[in-house]
This record gives C-alpha cells, sequence and structure tokens, in this order.
C-alpha cells in the first residue's frame, strides 16, 4: 500500500494508482516507502520516480515538514552570470558558497560581467535568448543552435511527479494545489493559515477528486501556459461541473483564463520586481505585488462574465 503521511483518503490513493496504470507507468507499489523521522523529500521508489514527503527537524518551518528558507530544494536556473561574486560567505544563515551550491548543484556561473550592459540591451530588445560558451572563438553553428524555453514544456520538468501531503496543526480545511513549479512559500502560507494540502502533478484530472477537497489552488510556474493542454482541459471540466473554490496565481491564473476560454499572450519584457502596483477597477484600491512572469492574459479575449483585474503599468491580466 502507498502510505502518504498524514492522508486518509483511500480514494485519493486508489485512483492515483489506477490513474498511473492508465498512462502506461509501471507502478510497483513495494518500491513505495514512508520515512517518518527524516527532513527531506526520500526519492519514493523506482517505479514510478515520484516524491514521498517526510518531515523532520532540520530546515523546516514550524515543524511541518517545509523548506525554511528556500523556495526549491534545487537550483532552478540553467545558468548564473553575476558581475562580482563573493567567495567568502557571512550571512547567518549561509551553510556554503554560491560557487560551492553551483558546484554542487551542477550549474554553470560566470563572474566579471558587465551585467549593466545585458541589462541595457534586454531593455530596448526584450526578451532574448542567451547561453554561455567556453572558449574565445566565435563558432557560427554553434551561434545558431540556442535553445529556446518556450517550446519545451517547463511545467512538466519540476511538477511532483506523484502526490504528497502535508498536514497542517488544526486541519480547518483541505487544499489541492496543481503543482506547475509551486513555490515552497506557498505551501507554507497555506499550512501556516490551518490548511492541510495535498500537492498533485500538473496534469492530474483533478475533477474526478474534487469533492475530497474545500478549494483547489493552481500554482505559478515556468514557460508558457499553452503547452499544458491536458491540464487546460481538466481546468474546464471542473469549473463546468463543480462548485469548488480555485484560485489561481502566475502560470495558475493564466491556465484558469485559458479553461475559461481566453488566450494568452508573450510579453516583450515581462514583469519581475517586487514592487509593480495593481489597480482593483471594482474598489479603486492599488495593491502592491510581487510579479516575475513573461506571459499575461488578453484582457480582450475574456468571457463577458469574468472580470479583469489589470496592472496599472500593463492593460493587460495579471
Amino acid at each position: 500500500m502507498i502510505y502518504v503521511q498524514g492522508c486518509d483518503q483511500m480514494e485519493l490513493l486508489h485512483f492515483t494508482i489506477e490513474y498511473d496504470k492508465q498512462r502506461g507507468r509501471n507502478v510497483d507499489l513495494e518500491q513505495f516507502y514512508y520515512v517518518a523521522s527524516d527532513s527531506r523529500r526520500v526519492r519514493a521508489g523506482a517505479g514510478r520516480c515520484g516524491w514521498c514527503w517526510a518531515r523532520g527537524a532540520y530546515g523546516l518551518a514550524q515543524g511541518y515538514g517545509l523548506l525554511r528558507f528556500f523556495e526549491s530544494p534545487h537550483i532552478q536556473a540553467s545558468a548564473i552570470v553575476v558581475a562580482d561574486v563573493a567567495e567568502k560567505y557571512s550571512h547567518w544563515t549561509a551553510v556554503q558558497s554560491l560557487g560551492e551550491w553551483c558546484k554542487q548543484e551542477g550549474i554553470p556561473a560566470i563572474t566579471g560581467v558587465d551585467t549593466r550592459a545585458i541589462v541595457t540591451f534586454l531593455r530596448e530588445e526584450g526578451s532574448s535568448l542567451a547561453k554561455l560558451t567556453v572558449g574565445e572563438e566565435y563558432d557560427a553553428d554553434e551561434y545558431e543552435a540556442f535553445i529556446d524555453p518556450e517550446q519545451i514544456n517547463l511545467v512538466k520538468r519540476v511538477s511532483t511527479k506523484a502526490p504528497f501531503h502535508v498536514r497542517s496543526s488544526t486541519e480547518e480545511f483541505h487544499v489541492a494545489v496543481l503543482d506547475c513549479g509551486v513555490k515552497e512559500n506557498i505551501l507554507r502560507s497555506l499550512v501556516s493559515r490551518g490548511g492541510s494540502i495535498t500537492a498533485l502533478p500538473y496534469d492530474f484530472p483533478i475533477q474526478c477528486i474534487a469533492t475530497h477537497f474545500d478549494g483547489l489552488f493552481v500554482s505559478n510556474g515556468p514557460g508558457d501556459p499553452t503547452h499544458l493542454h491536458e491540464t487546460v482541459r481538466n481546468l474546464c471540466e471542473l469549473m463546468a461541473d463543480s462548485h469548488m473554490p480555485v484560485m489561481g496565481v502566475c502560470m495558475g491564473h493564466q491556465l484558469l483564463a485559458l479553461a475559461a476560454g481566453a488566450r494568452t499572450l508573450k510579453m516583450q519584457y515581462g514583469n519581475r520586481a517586487h514592487n509593480i502596483p495593481a489597480l482593483d477597477l471594482n474598489t479603486g484600491r492599488a495593491i502592491i505585488t510581487s510579479q516575475n512572469h513573461g506571459y499575461a492574459v488578453d484582457a480582450a479575449t475574456l468571457p463577458s462574465d469574468w472580470k479583469e483585474f489589470p496592472s496599472q503599468s500593463e492593460r493587460r491580466v495579471e
């Protein structure tokens, strides 16, 4: 039997098994196990290459088994470019340098770069493809061989491969989280407010088990939302047949718009800051928001029964 920490919805677990079987995945139940004394996400067996959520004391937030100071267990950037790097670290929470962390994670990094010139270029040209190369010689063939991340389903790479459960101390409500690349702080925030959460793969058919939850949260994530055809279809069916409260942020917000019949568009620059004002057209109240996205919803394509919540600086729904 698969045992997910604190989860007593056997229907959910049974559905997960059947879901994997129907999709042709090799489900070897004997490969799965549950660890109650460790503090890491423990590899949950070779059969489905999923994660089992384990509890412990080191690096956790309020004892819920969540990372305290990180938004992900790993570096999610493909490379790091800085003008100058501090080889000696001094922050009170630090346990290693940036260089050591990059080496541990297998992430290339470069320093001594005029990053102001790069920012100027991006401000004039918009978001651009780039890569780090080794050597001084120009190779035309290599120059043309840029990888465009917008053509890749990045959400598939970062989403959890199997459901996991985190129980809050009060368990006032139970929220399903479609993990499109969810930040750890979203999970911390939900649990700290009394909500137990069950995180699901991005393409999990949530409409089939919606009655087990008090609400659905569709998370942030990287890349182009139009790659997620199955997720959009699942959300469309959910909104048509269920009265479950649904909230989406960033990628999740765009997926809900697509499920409603709207379209998304790629922004020239993207909104990437911690102080972007958003204006509530219903109340006139301005809210300072933190945003990091390169796509937005085309407000002109929204159905008539949907209201926009546009940014002060961009007349797009964000």
